[in-house]
């Protein structure tokens, strides 16, 4: 995850340069001949305006989503840890003044996967 921030950071910043303003189309053609992914370019767009708007890539915190392990062969879904989840959503992306339960959640676990 670290990485991925650092990466972030990076293009931030280098796209922001006046330098540089010029040269997004031709940074968004690398971007897509390297870069696999089902977002279009409005979509990357939409995100670095948001990433903008929050202050660039310092004010982003990154975390695992903790769990309990996976499904296996052929497959291998990893199955979430409900209350672990429910933990760290709580200690640093909850905006309300009350914790979030599980309730609030549809979060699949192996208890749900394996009733399928």
């Amino acid at each position: 995850m670290q990485n991925q921030k650092t990466v972030i950071e990076a293009v931030y910043e280098r796209l922001l340069r006046p330098a540089n303003l010029a040269n997004i189309p031709e940074f968004i053609t690398i971007f897509n001949e390297n870069v696999q992914t089902d977002l279009g370019i409005r979509h990357i767009a939409w995100f670095a305006q948001q990433l903008n708007h929050m202050g660039g890539a310092d004010s982003v915190n990154m975390h695992t989503l903790p769990t309990t392990g996976t499904s296996g062969y052929p497959m291998y879904y990893e199955f979430l840890d409900p209350e672990a989840v429910m933990e760290l959503i709580n200690e640093t992306v909850n905006p309300f003044n009350a914790d979030l339960e599980l309730i609030d959640f549809d979060i699949i676990c192996e208890e749900t996967y394996m009733g399928w």
